[in-house]
């Protein structure tokens, strides 16, 4: 799928929040991710930016902030969230259902539209 490179048009009416729907391409990623069988500690020792891909879902794993997750929803605007270690099977396993994500990159990181 291609998607916008961010930003695009559609991205100052979208909102900075959203709620983000468990799906199989997100389980299936999450599996991916733990059929490598590292452990935590693994994990921090090895920094891993954009290590995993799927059609809507880019991973990696963060030091300071375990997985870091971005999506793309169907304008190609591009949202984030962070799914900490032990969560991974908790998502695999269903118990998680949703996701809170923001909108990527955030205003605070000097983002304009040029609406403002």
């Amino acid at each position: 799928m291609e998607v916008a490179v961010y930003p695009d048009n559609n991205a100052a009416r979208k909102p900075v929040q959203v709620r983000i729907r468990v799906d199989r391409e997100l389980i299936e990623l999450c599996r991916e991710i733990q059929s490598l069988g590292r452990s935590h500690e693994d994990w921090k020792r090895n920094q891993i930016i954009d290590g995993f891909e799927s059609e809507n879902f880019v991973a990696g794993f963060l030091k300071e902030e375990d997985f870091f997750f971005t999506w793309y929803d169907e304008d190609g605007v591009e949202y984030a969230f962070n799914v900490a270690f032990d969560d991974l099977p908790r998502i695999v396993s269903g118990e998680i259902t949703e996701l809170h994500a923001r909108r990527w990159p955030p205003e605070e990181f000097g983002y304009n539209d040029g609406n403002e």
